[in-house]
């Protein structure tokens, strides 16, 4: 009886020994897994920080891109309505001094009539002075 609670006193302590041995094994796996999931946590916050950044850069370049091509417009249209604005000057001031008096303007009225009379006629006025002021 006594060889047998030996023998069971041994197997106790050899079970006991393995037992520790696989906790420390396990808790030394527990603590790599644990550190690798760490390490991977890090790695995909970085990954998303680098990815974060890289969509800013892009639109911060679309945004620079678009913010030039908007002003070289804007310059454009600018450009367009001052020439616009010295055409329309031109015209209004070589029409002003025809429309000062009501016989300046009568005058002009006339004469932009005939004008838009000889336009109108041109054809039968050059068949008129071909053929009959002028014949050959």
């Amino acid at each position: 009886m006594e060889d047998l609670k030996v023998q069971l006193q041994r197997d106790y302590t050899y079970m006991t020994q393995c037992l520790q041995e696989e906790r420390y094994r396990i808790s030394g796996f527990v603590w790599k897994q644990e550190a690798v999931e760490l390490c991977l946590t890090r790695v995909t916050k970085l990954e998303l920080q680098q990815q974060q950044q890289q969509v800013v850069q892009l639109e911060g370049v679309e945004n620079a891109n678009a913010r030039a091509l908007l002003g070289k417009f804007i310059n454009v249209i600018l450009a367009l309505m001052a020439v616009l604005l010295v055409f329309v000057s031109t015209i209004a001031n070589f029409i002003t001094p025809l429309m000062k008096t009501r016989m300046r303007i009568l005058s002009t009225a006339l004469l932009f009539l005939f004008l838009l009379f000889l336009w109108k006629h041109w054809d039968s006025i050059t068949y008129f002075l071909e053929h009959v002021l002028l014949p050959s």
